[in-house]
């Protein structure tokens, strides 16, 4: 026969017991909560090649699970990730096919422009892929470089030099009608010019416009009133000859800013061409010099990462960073992709050479 004594516990006791569970719970669910708050750096790539034959796609525009892209050899066109549809429109001008190096949606339609003279601007539609030239230009010296919609009426590109302007071509209807123009503050140095890598030279969005230029010398040149005035900025990056400069930027938002490029007749230096600004573009500082990729084609940042990531592809491969471009890793040897574009924070299209492809990041 057991005899049971009682046992009386302090109220104080029994509560700095629950105190402490309470915060021990408390402080695994912060834990827990920060370890999926904190976005996992990539390792790796994981590429599912769609093969187009003969292509070289510089331009391209996600829309749902497609991917609508503009090629050399005159076609346009999409290709559905999910149903596996791949459909194109064959455009030619005068017997000729047609260089489509640029494009575009407003949401309604897409837009594809071609490099070179004639400059040539289609408006496609989406359901049957009739295309309507919008935008003609027979002037020899014209070559266009980059397009953008701002929104669902204005759309703005921008054209090489002619008599020492860059040219500015927009609408403001949505793309029906175009007007060139040459703007007081768009006057460049000889020499200067501008590269359609990757349609991502010219940087839009509805509150600023941003041109970044290359040759023998490299500028930024930036308007808040949809191209109306101009300032000009000097580039901390490789200058001085036809083919260097600045190849490709994006930015994060309104303040974070990072461009690239480099020599395009020597790929492999990866001396001063990386820039980044977090001041809107008023200055701009050299980052990995002397490390990382050589040429890039295409630079994009991670959505959802604070500015803070970023890939490019180009000839020496996929490369990322994870600390605003001041170091960089490899993670793909596949150096035949010219354009990428984010269609979620690990998710990603990419066009180049006899392709284009779905990447996922790990």
């Amino acid at each position: 026969m057991f005899l049971r004594l009682p046992i009386s516990v302090p109220s104080n006791f029994v509560h700095s017991v629950k105190v402490f569970f309470m915060i021990r719970h408390l402080i695994l669910f912060l834990i827990h909560a920060l370890a999926f708050a904190q976005p996992i750096k990539f390792t790796k790539v994981e590429i599912s090649n769609v093969p187009i034959e003969g292509a070289s796609i510089r331009s391209l525009f996600a829309e749902d699970t497609k991917v609508w892209y503009g090629n050399q050899n005159g076609s346009v066109g999409f290709y559905d990730f999910l149903t596996q549809m791949h459909r194109t429109r064959q455009v030619n001008f005068n017997g000729k096919f047609v260089d489509f190096r640029s494009v575009a949606s407003n949401g309604k339609h897409i837009f594809a422009l071609s490099a070179g003279s004639p400059a040539l601007l289609y408006k496609i539609d989406k359901e049957t892929l009739k295309a309507t030239l919008v935008y003609h230009n027979s002037d020899p010296a014209i070559f266009f470089d980059g397009l953008a919609f701002v929104d669902e009426y204005r759309g703005v590109s921008f054209a090489d030099p002619i008599q020492g302007r860059f040219q500015l071509l927009k609408t403001s209807d949505g793309g029906a009608t175009w007007s060139l123009s040459a703007p007081e503050g768009l006057e460049c140095s000889s020499g200067e010019a501008a590269f359609a890598a990757s349609n991502s030279t010219l940087v839009a969005s509805p509150q600023t416009i941003r041109i970044f230029t290359g040759g023998m010398q490299s500028n930024l040149y930036t308007s808040y009133d949809f191209g109306t005035t101009w300032s000009k900025a000097a580039l901390p990056i490789v200058q001085g000859s036809s083919m260097k400069g600045v190849f490709t930027a994006e930015f994060y938002d309104e303040e974070i800013g990072f461009a690239a490029g480099g020599d395009y007749e020597n790929p492999a230096s990866d001396t001063s061409n990386k820039i980044l600004t977090e001041d809107r573009g008023r200055q701009w500082k050299t980052v990995a010099d002397g490390s990382g990729f050589g040429y890039a084609s295409c630079v994009k940042f991670v959505p959802n990462s604070e500015g803070k990531e970023l890939v490019v592809v180009g000839p020496s491969g996929i490369w990322y960073s994870s600390d605003k471009g001041m170091t960089w890793n490899k993670i793909h040897e596949d150096g035949n992709f010219y354009v990428i574009q984010f269609t979620s924070r690990s998710s990603a299209i990419a066009g180049g050479k006899g392709k284009v492809a779905r990447l996922e990041f790990h």
